[in-house]
């Protein structure tokens, strides 16, 4: 509990900032946000942490009726992120303001960001940043113009990374990102998320223009994932699939970095599909939506089946904080297997991916069950 008052100190820490740089109380900058019919939302990051803001976007935009305003970037000109899922062309957001790390990153759109500084700011920090990443960007903000600046959650520490993991084991306090987010938007309102799950949901089978498939023997495998430290073995795959294929029809989903495994899993099993690099997001729920499951490794298409609520089991590494990246999915199951080494954060894995590995076929198995 030591950890959790730390946490929140160094939240208050940033609004005594922001009140010193801007002279204005948080209850001034809520009745900004209350009275504003245009909001800027800032939230940066890959497919899986755009996934889940969409909640978020979709309570502001379709219940609240407000404009949004998305600065965003997917890192580098390679990524995807918010492209992806086509967010203007399906009225999630009103505009979309894209920068690039290897392109002059934020600054390089500083001219466009003071178009805006009169609306109120609402920053959806990463779970990782920092007391100094957050200041910098409240700064950064308030130099551009603007005065009301807020959304920002402090959640985590390098240092007691291990502790709080450890916290939530033992007190099982899961709360995912997509949750994170949405409770603290939702609570400017005074409401509570909860209050809106299924209607979010009916609203996004709206905003893409889904229909309600009937159920089908599909299973969905997408094998990838951004860290090698989040990857289960591909044998697990192999062997997972012929586990399943006698009666199941089995499809395989993923970006352009999993088509070679795709490829190589159709010469050993003929009547598998492969999709990978094939669907746009309206496409991809589509087949989601239609499936008996999704099994997958802690990656975007566990977030993208949360905004439907598709089944889903999830092998999750342990090197992150326990619940940190949970599906928001009522019809989920996360496999995870706790270590002396979990909440590691690293990238590469100097056990062989020891954690995820531990999860065997037969627990994806019974997990079905």
């Amino acid at each position: 509990m030591k950890v959790i008052r730390y946490l929140r100190f160094l939240d208050k820490v940033c609004h005594l900032f922001q009140f010193f740089i801007s002279f204005r109380t948080e209850r001034k900058i809520k009745e900004k946000f209350n009275k504003s019919k245009n909001i800027v939302i800032y939230r940066v990051g890959n497919i899986g942490d755009i996934a889940t803001v969409i909640n978020s976007l979709i309570f502001m935009k379709k219940i609240m009726d407000k404009k949004l305003i998305l600065i965003t970037s997917p890192g580098n000109k390679s990524g995807l992120s918010s492209q992806f899922f086509e967010l203007t062309k399906y009225g999630i957001i009103d505009k979309e303001i894209i920068y690039y790390t290897d392109s002059g990153g934020i600054s390089s759109v500083k001219k466009e960001l003071k178009k805006y500084k009169d609306y109120p700011i609402y920053m959806m920090t990463s779970p990782l940043s920092s007391l100094f990443s957050t200041m910098k960007q409240i700064f950064y903000f308030r130099i551009l113009g603007f005065k009301y600046i807020t959304g920002w959650e402090i959640i985590h520490s390098k240092i007691f990374a291990k502790k709080i993991n450890k916290d939530s084991v033992k007190f099982n306090n899961v709360i995912c990102e997509s949750e994170r987010l949405l409770r603290n938007i939702t609570s400017l309102y005074k409401t509570n998320y909860r209050v809106f799950n299924e209607r979010i949901k009916s609203e996004i089978f709206k905003t893409y223009k889904l229909q309600k498939p009937s159920k089908t023997k599909e299973i969905i495998l997408a094998t990838g994932a951004k860290r090698a430290t989040n990857r289960w073995d591909k044998n697990n795959y192999i062997n997972l699939i012929r586990e399943l294929t006698p009666r199941n029809e089995i499809t395989l989903i993923g970006g352009e970095q999993e088509k070679e495994f795709a490829e190589s899993l159709m010469k050993s099993f003929y009547d598998i599909k492969n999709k990978c690099n094939k669907l746009d997001i309206r496409e991809l729920l589509k087949e989601l939506s239609g499936a008996k499951l999704l099994i997958c490794n802690d990656s975007g298409p566990q977030h993208i089946a949360a905004l439907i609520h598709v089944p889903t089991i999830v092998t999750s590494s342990s090197r992150d904080i326990r619940g940190r990246w949970y599906p928001s999915n009522p019809n989920s199951r996360v496999l995870r297997n706790e270590f002396s080494c979990s909440a590691c954060l690293k990238e590469e894995c100097p056990k062989n991916n020891l954690c995820i590995n531990s999860i065997t076929v037969f627990d994806v198995i019974s997990a079905m069950k």
